[in-house]
Order: structure tokens, then C-alpha cells, then sequence
């Protein structure tokens, strides 16, 4: 009867890996090493007796952070992400971030300019008034002023073009008629 060999490695407490199993593996060594992307192969040779499925097993039950998993968790955030945006609405056109961007902008310079205009005038008096208005045209000119910085000016543009589609159209219904016929 021919013996066979069994391999027992000896581990520096002196516990062989026949009488422990898996236990009697460094674990915290393979997880560094599976963790920096050691493959799985290169860690089973480097610890004789060791599986591959055995690693692979024990890094999924322990949640080792490997490369290949690292990458798979930043892959299904970003999936999340893309799909948390787009129901709640929040993904938006970049152009239409930036003109919403800009018009805030021209609203806080509109204001300002206004307070501007507003303390100028309040601290001008009535013969100072009277020098600096010297016809219709200057007064013309401070109010124009003031209804474009107060947006008064821009709202009136578009009433105006409302009104002229709503003329069009009452137009367009009164030329039509019809005709009604006895029989």
C-alpha cells in the first residue's frame, strides 16, 4: 500500500492548516492584499492549500473592498444618481441653468441700480431738480429710465404682443361668416 502525501503547512504558532481548515489562513493579510488587487490566483499560490473560491467566497460574506467591487459600487451610485435626477426633475438642460443664472442676475443689477437712482433723486432738492430738468426731454428720460430698470418697460413689450395676437385673432373670427340658407 503506497502512502499518500498530505501536505500540512505550519504556521508560525505551530496550528496546521489540517486541523483548522480555512481558519488557520491570515485572512487580514489576504483581505490588505485582495483589497490593493492582488488577483485572487496570486494570493491562493502565495498560501499554500488555499482555493481560489474560498477567497472569492470570503470577500463577498466580509464586504472586501477589491478593485473589481469598488468599481461596480461607483457604477451603480452614478445609475442611482442618473435616476433619482431624472425622476424628481432635477436634471436640467446646462443652457437653461445658465439663462436662469443670468436673468437672476440682471434682476439683483436692476435693483441695485434702482436703489441707486432712487437715493440720488431722494437726496436731489427743488431748485437742484429744476436746473437738472431743464425740459420735457430730461423728464422723458428719467422715467424711460426708470421703466426699463423696473422691468415696466419689458412687461408692457409683452402685453402688447399679446393684445396684437389676440386682434389677429378676433379679426380672423369676424371674417369669417356664414351663411345660412332657406330651404
Amino acid at each position: 500500500m503506497a502512502s499518500e502525501e498530505i501536505v500540512i503547512t505550519r504556521l508560525p504558532s505551530g496550528v496546521s492548516t489540517k486541523v483548522l481548515g480555512s481558519q488557520a489562513f491570515d485572512w487580514d493579510s489576504i483581505r490588505i492584499l485582495a483589497e490593493r488587487g492582488v488577483t485572487y490566483k496570486t494570493i491562493a499560490k502565495h498560501f499554500n492549500g488555499l482555493p481560489v473560491n474560498t477567497i472569492v467566497k470570503h470577500a463577498i460574506e466580509h464586504n472586501w473592498l477589491t478593485p473589481c467591487r469598488t468599481k461596480r459600487m461607483v457604477r451603480d451610485v452614478g445609475r442611482k444618481q442618473e435616476q433619482y435626477l431624472a425622476n424628481v426633475g432635477a436634471a436640467r438642460d446646462p443652457d437653461e441653468v445658465m439663462a436662469e443664472i443670468w436673468k437672476e442676475r440682471q434682476t439683483a443689477l436692476n435693483e441695485r441700480t434702482f436703489e441707486v437712482v432712487e437715493q440720488a433723486l431722494g437726496a436731489i432738492t427743488p431748485d437742484i431738480a429744476c436746473t437738472m430738468i431743464e425740459d420735457a426731454k430730461d423728464l422723458k428720460t428719467i422715467v424711460d429710465t426708470g421703466r426699463i430698470i423696473t422691468g415696466e418697460s419689458a412687461r408692457e413689450k409683452e402685453v402688447e404682443a399679446k393684445a396684437s395676437q389676440m386682434a389677429v385673432n378676433v379679426g380672423f373670427l369676424r371674417s369669417a361668416s356664414v351663411e345660412i340658407i332657406d330651404v
